[in-house]
């Protein structure tokens, strides 16, 4: 079978470029990372009001975090520092405390900065009042964030580049230390295009590396960063990646220089991903290296095929890498089926957060790339090189996309992230507003309602029913409260969303005129943490 046609190389690389502008512009322009390790309780809350000021700063997140680089900052109204006490963290890993001194009343700002489990700086800041200050609403929103960590699209790019040249020149590697006794193809040793993958990759390595770099030391001083880097399991992290990046260059000079590095760089990478975040972890880790080496068989062979597709050795190659495609694929169907049930606590969570649905329309593309795979096999039986040729653009052009949704799932978390409960309304000549922060499963959260009214209030109630579990009961949210100018402020604390779920909030309030006032509305309360 004569695998030739400039025509066909040119109509490939066409709908590579094509694919990768397409993917860029559809999924990369909204793109929005969440958080690898999020704060699932603070105290005090975000954008709280507080009587008296709190003796300490608590802020607990949904996994373990790395035992470096963490601390918190409490800022007055003017951006002056207020602590200089140390960060402290937890034995678990999971809760950073900072004391403070006695503070004035005023607003105040909380910064905090982590290390998540799998190796990705977070960073975000949130609002409280000491005293009766009016909060300045939009500073609170933009200050808290949701505690998101939002990447930008030329970082988002950047990582979706490194996997794609990782995972071709580790792809390519293999293959040459598969068929290098097969002289395939002639004159192999002097491709260029190993040369241009061995040179991108070096620079994404790199440049990942200094971006991770910037954003998880302190400051950007030469002190700051050296600690960083040589002091820290982030820092060696980092250089690990460097590492990487300046022996890709010697590759195709050894063989067992070429295997130790694959075998480096596989389990390099299953080490700093979503695996050790979520629990077993070293089952997630195995996982995740036997996955990314199956993909980078895959990729690598695709890429062999097309950048040497006029060379009459390939005819030789193509049922070899056909038959180690199909296993390929299986082993990634099943590896990534398995992790997907570890992270989430409910695959119908797949539907509702980026992650899920990004995952889903890889699956898709995988699905499509069997198909696709039976057709080529069934061409290479015909001996039908035209068909050959037509199947395979559209295996090369699914092999691109599948890659570059991965660079986004490497920076998009598995978990939802419940948003603060609220819920306001102006009725019966009451102006209610309800709200439930963090709104996390068995946490403490805060439930504050405030009544504005005329009229003097005999009670308000807040109560809790949890759908579809029948062992927990109807709770009753202890509320205390206080009329303060004419507004009527309710409050209590504590872990009555004992689990996630299906909630409804049902809040009661009674006048001086025995007239009462019924609200009640659903919501739904994610799992949070593994």
């Amino acid at each position: 079978m004569a695998l030739a046609g400039d025509k066909f190389f040119k109509q490939s690389w066409a709908k590579f470029l094509v694919s990768l502008l397409i993917l860029i512009f559809f999924f990369l322009p909204g793109y929005h990372a969440g958080a690898h390790a999020s704060l699932v309780q603070a105290s005090p809350d975000a954008n709280s009001q507080l009587s008296k000021a709190p003796a300490k700063i608590k802020l607990t997140f949904n996994e373990r975090l790395q035992k470096e680089l963490y601390w918190i900052k409490l800022y007055d109204q003017k951006g002056r520092p207020v602590s200089q006490e140390t960060t402290h963290m937890s034995k678990d890993q999971t809760t950073l405390t900072l004391k403070v001194p006695k503070l004035n009343k005023g607003t105040y700002t909380v910064s905090y900065h982590i290390i998540s489990a799998d190796g990705h700086p977070v960073e975000s800041s949130y609002l409280f009042s000491v005293g009766h200050v009016k909060m300045n609403e939009s500073a609170a929103t933009t200050a808290s964030q949701d505690q998101h960590q939002h990447e930008s699209i030329s970082n988002a790019l950047l990582r979706a580049f490194y996997y794609f040249l990782l995972l071709s020149l580790t792809g390519w590697t293999f293959w040459r230390l598969v068929t290098r006794r097969r002289d395939f193809p002639i004159h192999e040793k002097a491709s260029a295009w190993f040369k241009y993958i061995q040179g991108f990759f070096a620079l994404a390595a790199i440049s990942l590396g200094f971006v991770q770099l910037m954003s998880a030391a302190d400051s950007l001083s030469l002190t700051s960063i050296g600690h960083t880097l040589f002091y820290t399991s982030f820092g060696i992290s980092v250089l690990m990646l460097f590492f990487l990046a300046v022996t890709a260059i010697c590759l195709r000079q050894l063989a067992w220089f070429d295997a130790a590095w694959i075998i480096i760089a596989v389990i390099y990478e299953g080490f700093n991903g979503h695996a050790l975040s979520f629990k077993p972890a070293a089952i997630n880790v195995i996982l995740d290296i036997i996955h990314l080496f199956a993909a980078s068989i895959w990729i690598g062979g695709l890429l062999l095929i097309i950048t040497h597709w006029r060379k009459e050795q390939l005819k030789d190659f193509v049922p070899l890498f056909s038959k180690a495609a199909f296993i390929s694929l299986i082993v990634l169907v099943v590896s990534g089926v398995w992790t997907t049930i570890n992270f989430l606590p409910s695959l119908t969570d797949l539907f509702v957060t980026t992650w899920g649905i990004l995952l889903l329309i890889k699956t898709g593309c995988v699905v499509l790339v069997f198909v696709v795979g039976a057709l080529l096999k069934a061409q290479l039986k015909k001996r039908d090189s035209k068909g050959f040729r037509h199947w395979f653009k559209y295996d090369f052009s699914l092999m691109v996309i599948i890659v570059i949704i991965v660079g986004a799932l490497t920076y998009s978390n598995p978990l939802l992230q419940n948003e603060p409960f609220k819920l306001h309304s102006n009725r019966n000549q009451l102006n209610m507003t309800a709200m439930i922060t963090p709104r996390n499963p068995g946490v403490d959260n805060t439930f504050t309602v405030t009544v504005k009214t005329k009229h003097h209030l005999q009670y308000v109630q807040l109560y809790l029913k949890h759908f579809g579990n029948t062992d927990i009961p109807k709770v009753r949210v202890p509320l205390k409260g206080k009329k303060t100018n004419g507004i009527y402020t309710y409050q209590a604390q504590g872990s009555y969303l004992s689990v996630p779920g299906n909630w409804t909030v049902e809040i009661r309030i009674m006048n001086e005129n025995d007239d009462e006032t019924v609200w009640d509305k659903q919501m739904k309360v994610y799992q949070v943490s593994q």
